[in-house]
């Protein structure tokens, strides 16, 4: 029991440092190598640039709120368990499922930050948001590293947001809340045999994550924000972190059923 104490309590100063480098990597002190630059003739990042169609407060809004709200009414409707163990095992799992969903998030958030840094990856609007001083730079070295932007656009944006194309956050986070609650109300379908409500709501939450996930991942290239292989490469993230999270988790319940 020590042990196992030990190891659960090991992460919580992982995750606290997970969100404490998503905040500085999202922060005006955020530097990046001196690996960016750009090509002349790059008709690939000369994509115009109008806002986002998913914006990132609608994102979070969604997956942080909405979504946990499903969880918690399927919990409050899935009573099969709650017969058989007490609501206190409903309230038990419901924490455990909360936890392991905003843990999962938040990882999946982390390796798509890093990726971000490590990559640094122009947007396909990158031109137009920087606007380069063109006067003292000379294309026929090719790759062109020293420049200057001139855009007097958001400092977040200019500065930042638009050396972080690759990978897409939108489709890695949406696409990892669809596989986990997908995954999350598969495990609940024979709780939902004897009820059309509880039959209803199983079946209809999965497609509507899914439709969320289609829209965050086609907006994202629509919108000229990421490449075709930014969002494919954040799908990839947030399937094998949804997959990985929910099936710890159900495992986690599965063994305490049994003991």
């Amino acid at each position: 029991m020590e042990v196992k104490y030990r190891i659960s309590m090991s992460s919580i100063p992982f995750r606290l440092l997970s969100f404490l480098f998503v905040i500085y990597n999202n922060s005006s002190w955020a530097t990046f190598g001196k690996n960016i630059g750009f090509y002349c003739d790059d008709e690939s990042i000369k994509k115009p640039f109008s806002g986002d169609s998913v914006h990132i407060s609608y994102l979070f809004t969604v997956l942080l709120a909405l979504f946990p709200l499903f969880i918690y009414i399927s919990e409050r409707l899935m009573r099969k368990e709650i017969m058989k163990n007490g609501s206190h095992s409903r309230t038990s799992s419901c924490r455990l499922f909360f936890k392991f969903y905003y843990s999962g998030f938040l990882y999946v958030l982390l390796v798509t930050e890093v990726l971000k840094v490590f990559f640094t990856e122009l947007r396909p609007h990158f031109y137009y948001s920087c606007l380069p001083n063109m006067t003292n730079i000379d294309c026929s070295k090719g790759f062109i590293t020293d420049f200057n932007c001139t855009n007097d656009g958001p400092s977040w944006l200019v500065e930042r947001d638009i050396y972080k194309s690759f990978p897409s956050g939108h489709a890695a986070l949406s696409c990892y809340a669809f596989i986990f609650m997908t995954m999350y109300m598969y495990s609940k379908k024979n709780d939902a045999v004897n009820s059309f409500l509880k039959m209803w709501w199983s079946r209809l939450i999965p497609p509507l994550c899914f439709v969320w996930a289609v829209i965050c991942c086609v907006s994202r290239i629509l919108d000229n924000r990421h490449f075709w292989w930014d969002v494919l490469t954040g799908i990839c993230i947030g399937t094998v972190g949804g997959f990985a999270t929910a099936r710890l988790v159900l495992l986690k319940i599965l063994r305490k059923s049994k003991s």
